[in-house]
């Protein structure tokens, strides 16, 4: 038997970087997102030794037990994930592999994690872990098993899917607040959302790392408040479907964005978000932590085409996609 599963990755519309410690503690952070159906996969199937494949690294390892792991390199997601479930007396073989490969600013890390925790906790049957513990583990094996340095909202996005404002408070509250729209008003933002990738970003770690020193000095503390004000204003407007006022909203949060850190934005996104704006484009920001990857905009009807086209003159390429309702999927195959 063969047990898969899929996790979608998320655009994150604002909030991003309040969810960063030290400042989610001592303020509360908040994320507004969507998930898009763009997944991690993995699936798990018994064998005679610990197999991992990683798809996206081109990367397979085998180890005949657990004491031999070493939470490092392509397989350190799978290894820490199975070190969490197993023991030795069953093995098994564990393939790992995303549509969106790391760096893209989509939280591609995060719904790896939540994919193969997924494999792993069907197993568990009647046993089996809530969507927020398995959001939970996959935030704590990688920022903190791996030392991988960000937030927490990529794994509740992952894990939920859906459109969502998520509230956090330490590592003791997270309130996921599903945002339902109809069906009409999601396909209208469905279309008037453009998402484009605009070449491979810094190390978002590294930024991250910025971002946070800034905050401990006082630098950032205004840019990231302000930021989780406009999210929250985000949120009402998406529940009021007042969608061009998202759209400047989504450009309000983008230069507070910016004042996170230094490193969060360049020349060359600099220009990308001026010409999208001159081509017609209300709002739009870099997702993830900045420095490259992909980026979003509002594009209202008739100018979507306009910007798209503007994007493509400038060797960004355009990347179509649909929102994920489901999140987290897992189910069986026979074999």
């Amino acid at each position: 038997m063969q047990i898969s599963s899929r996790a979608p990755v998320r655009i994150s519309f604002a909030g991003g970087g309040t969810d960063v410690s030290p400042f989610c503690e001592e303020h509360g952070g908040v994320a507004l997102n969507v998930a898009i159906a763009k997944y991690a996969y993995a699936m798990l199937e018994p064998a005679q030794k610990w197999e991992f494949i990683s798809g996206n690294f081109e990367q397979q390892n085998r180890f005949d037990s657990l004491g031999e792991f070493t939470l490092k390199g392509s397989t350190a997601l799978q290894e820490a994930v199975a070190s969490h479930f197993c023991d030795d007396k069953r093995k098994y073989r564990v393939w790992l592999d995303a549509e969106v490969p790391p760096g893209s600013g989509l939280g591609s890390s995060a719904s790896a994690f939540a994919a193969c925790i997924g494999v792993f906790n069907h197993l568990l049957r009647e046993r089996r872990l809530t969507d927020a513990e398995v959001a939970e583990l996959a935030y704590k094996l990688e920022r903190v098993e791996l030392g991988i340095p960000g937030g927490r909202q990529d794994q509740y996005a992952a894990v939920f899917g859906g459109i969502n404002f998520v509230e956090f408070k330490g590592d003791d509250f997270v309130r996921v607040n599903p945002i339902r729209l109809g069906s009409d008003a999601l396909c209208e933002l469905e279309r008037d959302l453009l998402l484009t990738y605009i070449g491979k970003r810094r190390d978002s770690g590294k930024i991250i790392e910025q971002q946070t020193a800034d905050y401990k000095s006082g630098k950032n503390v205004d840019a990231l408040m302000q930021t989780k004000e406009l999210a929250g204003e985000m949120r009402y407007a998406l529940l009021r479907e007042e969608f061009p006022r998202f759209g400047e909203l989504l450009h309000e949060a983008w230069l507070a964005k910016k004042g996170f850190t230094a490193v969060i934005s360049s020349d060359w996104i600099d220009e990308i978000y001026d010409e999208a704006r001159k081509a017609g484009a209300v709002g739009g920001k870099v997702c993830g932590a900045g420095g490259g990857g992909h980026m979003v905009f509002y594009t209202p009807g008739p100018v979507k085409r306009t910007v798209r086209d503007r994007l493509e003159q400038m060797d960004c390429t355009v990347v179509p996609f649909v929102f994920d309702d489901y999140g987290l999927r897992t189910w069986e195959t026979e074999c």
